[in-house]
């Protein structure tokens, strides 16, 4: 198999990417790299090497690291570059008074409004204190002993001093701003005291959305993006350490504080503890949520929906103080108040649903992801709700007892016309969209060859979902192709040829949602199937198409694939079918 692997003329299998290109193995030119777009900037994730969602993320602040820049105003400071760094450099900054009476600080405006974490590193000089302070609606501040490593007086969402050596510390707020307004920047010289003469040293500001601060990231005149960037192929690990090519349909997330349940439009008898947990992303950015008192404890949204669409809900959790979870759906869908109970610790199940489907997915680390689907009956606005709950409910009722249950949570989900859930789409104050992946153009004439050839692809799809999803090499068009195509009925794959006298067979397959290894292979007039090691039909008397020139996975830009995708080869020779067999045997 060796060999036939070294005659193929492109191969994709999923490695080397960057914002708007899939890299292919072969040919080595970049003549068979694929072209990719999304065009929603930082709405998609993916799990990474580690299992861990990755996300992208922005630093908003201008000149991050120039703060003799106009984009920092000064007060009664003086501002000396060229200091020793936390990182071994000479980027960092004195910062002192400039001999006046004056407070000492540096200010910049901000206009962004959402949920925000402003971070800094800073170290003690002849001063030990620094003070941050966000100057809008909803805005925190802080101050932080340099000396030793805590924490003063704070307000705000959260707030954390974190020793990274050297005398050095990272100091994050948290907050969640309705306003525009400013991060200040002052030396302190005790809790509470502002008065100073002397300085510090700060290096590397940031200010990103969501409850924690994500590595940092230089700017100069414009905010600079990193993580998953809007137009970049998501080389996703969830199904093992190889990876995928994951393609998924536009959605959008109705929710708009996924990671933030105070800030949904209801968050009742519970009490939120940031920052408390690693999340699945792998940092420290979980919520525990613990009730408190008598009457309904529960967050949620009221996401405002269409009538007589599909409905899909789903947040991760993690088992705390309790184990046993409610998720439900009110005012729109059927039934009034369709709902779930989950068990969350060991071997999780769904204990009860009522006029919903409800599943599991394992995340690893005890996170799980819980999920509800429903059809709408009516416009206007839903109810979406996570609630503790005590062992042994078995209904939906508007008030349970409170008993210290706690759970931890992140990333809340609401997706309108929608029969399964996608990736998780973070929201910092406003619903997101994840606009369609769109990847195809990869090859030329040179590439494929019109008398004979084969296409494998080892792939799977998102769920059966009543679309047809295609794979195709073509000349442009539909009419000379040949596709491959997971069908509107379920657990049904067909292949077509499109030509002068085309032909096609439709193959049933265990599950869509499981990998399959498929070949198509053609010769002169004739195609075989072979899938996962068997040759599953051969259609014969066939005019091959013409003027084959690129792979997409779309039929032509049209009814695109979304699945996954572990590899897709071309080889502009027929195989013979031992060789085939050997190729898509799992």
């Amino acid at each position: 198999m060796a060999n036939a692997l070294e005659a193929a003329s492109l191969v994709m299998i999923p490695s080397g990417y960057e914002d708007g290109t899939l890299g292919s193995l072969k040919p080595t030119d970049g003549s068979g790299d694929f072209t990719f777009s999304r065009g929603s900037n930082l709405s998609a994730t993916r799990i990474n090497e580690q299992g861990y969602i990755e996300k992208g993320y922005e630093n908003l602040l201008l000149q991050s690291n120039t703060f003799s820049d106009a984009a920092w105003s000064q007060s009664g400071t003086t501002i000396t570059s060229g200091q020793s760094g936390y990182d071994g450099s000479s980027d960092a900054w004195e910062i002192g008074r400039d001999g006046g009476s004056g407070l000492a600080f540096i200010n910049q405006v901000i206009s962004a409004t959402a949920l925000q974490t402003f971070s800094i590193y800073a170290k003690a000089n002849t001063e030990d204190w620094i003070f941050l302070q966000v100057a809008a609606t909803g805005g925190g501040a802080g101050y932080f002993d340099l000396a030793n490593g805590t924490s003063g007086s704070t307000s705000g969402i959260d707030s954390s001093i974190d020793s990274i050596g050297d005398g050095w510390y990272r100091i994050q707020i948290v907050f969640n701003s309705t306003t525009s307004g400013s991060i200040r920047i002052f030396v302190a010289s005790a809790n509470g005291n502002l008065t100073t003469t002397g300085s510090i040293y700060i290096q590397d500001a940031m200010l990103n959305q969501g409850l924690v601060a994500y590595p940092y990231i230089e700017t100069t005149t414009a905010p600079v993006a990193g993580g998953i960037l809007e137009d970049m192929p998501r080389l996703d690990y969830s199904n093992g350490s190889c990876p995928s090519l994951l393609l998924e349909p536009s959605r959008t997330n109705l929710i708009t504080q996924s990671e933030y349940p105070e800030g949904n439009q209801f968050f009742n008898n519970l009490n939120a503890d940031y920052n408390a947990t690693t999340s699945p992303e792998g940092i420290q950015n979980a919520t525990r949520i613990t009730a408190t008192g008598t009457g309904t404890h529960q967050y949620g949204n009221y996401p405002v929906v269409s009538s007589g669409v599909g409905v899909v809900g789903s947040v991760f959790v993690k088992a705390d103080a309790t184990e046993y979870v409610q998720l439900y759906f009110g005012g729109g869908p059927a039934s009034g108040s369709p709902y779930a109970n989950f068990f969350i610790g060991n071997n999780p199940s769904v204990e009860q649903e009522r006029d919903l489907t409800a599943s599991i997915e394992d995340y690893g680390n005890g996170w799980l992801r819980l999920i509800i689907k429903q059809t709408t009956d009516a416009s206007g606005g839903i109810t979406f709700a996570v609630m503790p709950i005590p062992n042994g409910t078995t209904n939906r009722s508007a008030s349970y007892t409170a008993n210290g249950e706690s759970i931890f949570t992140y990333g809340l989900q609401v997706e309108q016309d929608a029969t399964y859930p996608t990736s998780y789409i973070p929201t910092y104050g406003v619903s997101q969209t994840r606009l369609s992946d769109v990847c195809g153009g990869a090859g030329d004439a040179e590439t494929f060859n019109d008398n004979e050839g084969v296409l494998y692809a080892e792939i799977s799809v998102l769920a059966n979902d009543g679309t047809f999803r295609n794979i195709s090499v073509s000349n442009g068009t539909f009419s000379q192709a040949i596709r491959i195509y997971y069908r509107n009925n379920d657990d049904e794959i067909t292949i077509f040829l499109n030509s002068d006298s085309g032909g096609s067979t439709t193959i049933s397959i265990p599950s869509a949602t499981d990998y399959i290894k498929l070949v198509v292979k053609y010769d002169t007039d004739t195609i075989k199937i072979f899938i996962n090691g068997v040759l599953e039909d051969t259609l014969s008397s066939l005019i091959m198409p013409t003027g084959l020139q690129q792979l997409d996975f779309s039929r032509a830009g049209s009814l695109p694939f979304y699945g996954n995708t572990k590899q897709l080869l071309y080889f502009p020779t027929a195989l013979s079918d031992s060789e085939c067999i050997a190729l898509t045997t799992i």
